[in-house]
């Protein structure tokens, strides 16, 4: 029984996405009724970039300015080469998904799960969490502003006044609260970033409640059932990139001269796409286009699950217990 409750807090997250995701087509009518003129998903969004600037911690930066031939590598491997190969790679797909998709690619990596990875497989911790910090900040401006260009020679772009309002409202509801959390942070002189549990748990809480309140919308006009049942050869097709981006950046490392411990933090954070901040960033985006923000979503949440997979065996394999047994 331990067992099964110890299993469950472990995992208490991606038991609900699943349940999030099946309670609103189950039981859209809720979600709609709640959803109306979209202040709650706005103030959730906003919540989110709050406790994401109160918790980064700024120390990372300044502690991880050295190495820099592998920030150069994983940055460009994020916000160029990601974006890149999903948008070569995805013209096959329909409209919905490839927006997904291209959305998928420009986000940053994970905030938290790129850095316990690297622990774990003996890789370089100090760069894993300043680019983990790097790419989530810089994400939070460069993400909408990549993905309005990949749009746009997709022949997918917004109108101008629809472009305009997208990003008003990434300023009022996510700019505006990070930099208000950024700024409590520092007049906390850091301690705020000790509550970081906490802050990923409403940032959690927040997650889920943005994902039932867009997908309960989209599974009342039934829109949402159809495109799950077209998800298997997508998934396939973003584990298999996910293999590709991963190679790429461990062969990438090795023949930029960087060590193991360099190649491993490279193959754990160049290849992963956040969640925490993807769903919030997206939602924001989209939000004018409730019918197209949850196909946009599902390669997110599809792409989420399989990254930590493989990272876990790598890391597994990689860390320093495995190689120690094979001595």
């Amino acid at each position: 029984m331990m067992r099964r409750v110890s299993w469950v807090r472990k995992f208490w997250f991606a038991l609900g996405l699943i349940a999030a995701v099946a309670l609103a087509l189950w039981w859209p009518a809720p979600g709609n009724r709640i959803a109306a003129g979209g202040s709650t998903a706005a103030w959730a969004v906003a919540v989110v970039f709050l406790c994401s600037g109160l918790s980064l911690p700024t120390g990372a930066i300044r502690r991880g300015l050295r190495a820099g031939r592998l920030h150069v590598l994983i940055e460009c491997s994020i916000f160029a080469i990601a974006p890149a190969f999903f948008f070569f790679t995805s013209g096959w797909l329909d409209p919905g998904l490839r927006t997904g998709v291209l959305a998928l690619g420009c986000l940053p990596t994970t905030i938290t799960s790129c850095v316990i990875f690297t622990q774990r497989g003996g890789g370089n911790v100090a760069a894993a969490l300043f680019n983990a910090v790097v790419s989530n900040v810089a994400g939070v401006f460069l993400a909408p502003v990549l993905l309005s260009l990949m749009l746009q020679a997709a022949g997918q772009g917004l109108a101008g006044t629809d472009l305009w309002r997208v990003f008003r409202d990434l300023a009022l509801q996510v700019l505006l609260p990070f930099a208000i959390g950024r700024g409590l942070h520092a007049l906390s002189g850091g301690r705020a970033s000790r509550h970081a549990p906490l802050f990923s748990a409403i940032n959690s809480w927040c997650i889920l409640i943005i994902l039932y309140l867009t997908f309960a919308r989209a599974g009342q006009d039934g829109t949402l059932g159809a495109r799950l049942a077209n998800m298997p050869l997508p998934i396939a097709y973003l584990a298999g990139s996910y293999l590709v981006l991963s190679a790429g950046a461990w062969w990438g490392a090795r023949a930029a001269g960087l060590d193991r411990a360099d190649a491993i933090c490279a193959l754990m954070t160049a290849p992963q796409k956040t969640l925490a901040l993807g769903v919030p960033l997206l939602g924001t985006y989209f939000r004018g286009q409730p019918e197209l923000l949850a196909s946009a979503l599902l390669p997110v949440l599809a792409y989420h699950p399989f990254q930590l997979l493989v990272a876990g065996i790598l890391a597994h394999r990689l860390g320093p217990d495995e190689r120690d047994e094979t001595r």
